[in-house]
């Protein structure tokens, strides 16, 4: 209804996180911060990093979107940046897929926190950065 509405956006966004290893899980995000569909990768990312555009569209368009809002977008991983997977890289669907960076590692790989990949609520995992591209805050 509208008054639960208006009241939802009167409440502070709230992000609560079970604990897991990395002091992650799956994240339940207050609806009135993020208009990603629950359970999705792209609203998992935009739960844990609050400077993610809402609106940004389909994981696929988000390269585009966060150069429309100004963000850098490229190749060089970083600590606190999103790993965009185009459609087909590292087994992404036609509609790309988004991780938040969790470590740059010193061999060159990347660990990633992830949410919908592989028939999984929550996942993390190593990867190597070939194909992926970056979005810095």
């Amino acid at each position: 209804s509208a008054a639960q509405a208006s009241q939802a956006t009167a409440q502070p966004q709230k992000l609560a996180a079970t604990a897991s290893t990395a002091n992650k899980s799956v994240v339940s995000a207050d609806t009135a911060g993020n208009t990603y569909p629950s359970g999705q990768c792209t609203w998992f990312v935009k739960g844990d990093l609050s400077w993610v555009g809402n609106h940004w569209g389909n994981a696929s368009a988000w390269g585009a979107s966060a150069t429309a809002a100004g963000h850098t977008v490229n190749s060089s991983a970083s600590v606190g940046a999103v790993a965009l997977f185009a459609p087909g890289v590292g087994g992404a669907s036609s509609y790309g897929h988004v991780a938040v960076v969790d470590s740059v590692n010193p061999d060159g790989t990347i660990t990633i926190s992830e949410a919908n990949y592989a028939g999984k609520a929550f996942n993390e995992r190593t990867i190597s950065t070939s194909g992926v591209q970056f979005i810095h805050q």
